[in-house]
């Protein structure tokens, strides 16, 4: 034990120069370990901006979406629409039946306008007699 104690006697100042060494590292490991005020106040600011970008993008996509699905629901489904197809072929079909009664309508208004004519040269050819 006295050489031990000896040891110590002569070669004390060495350790304490390593413990005071290992408590400056661990003091200096300890500092970059956890984060300063400083940088907590600045992440979090970063955070926020970062929140309030966020915040902005999901409100203009949920415009976007209530856009959408008003346009969505707009649209007829399936029901609507081959009702409005039945109703299609039925108006096609009343345009065509009058297409055709408005060409026996002109033919005879073209016949009715050819007696006109000729009453009228009948007409006009009988006063200057």
């Amino acid at each position: 034990m006295d050489q031990a104690f000896d040891l110590f006697r002569h070669f004390g100042w060495l350790a304490a120069i390593v413990v005071n060494m290992v408590v400056v590292w661990v003091g200096w490991s300890l500092r970059h370990k956890f984060v300063t005020r400083e940088d907590c106040a600045q992440q979090c600011a970063g955070h926020a901006q970062a929140r309030e970008r966020m915040a902005k993008l999901l409100a203009s996509h949920d415009t976007s979406v209530q856009a959408l699905t008003l346009k969505l629901e707009s649209i007829p489904d399936n029901t609507r629409l081959h009702g409005i197809e039945l109703q299609l072929a039925n108006i096609r079909g009343e345009q065509g039946r009058l297409t055709e009664s408005l060409k026996g309508i002109r033919d005879i208004m073209e016949r009715v306008e050819g007696q006109a004519t000729l009453l009228m040269r009948g007409h006009m050819g009988g006063d200057k007699q």
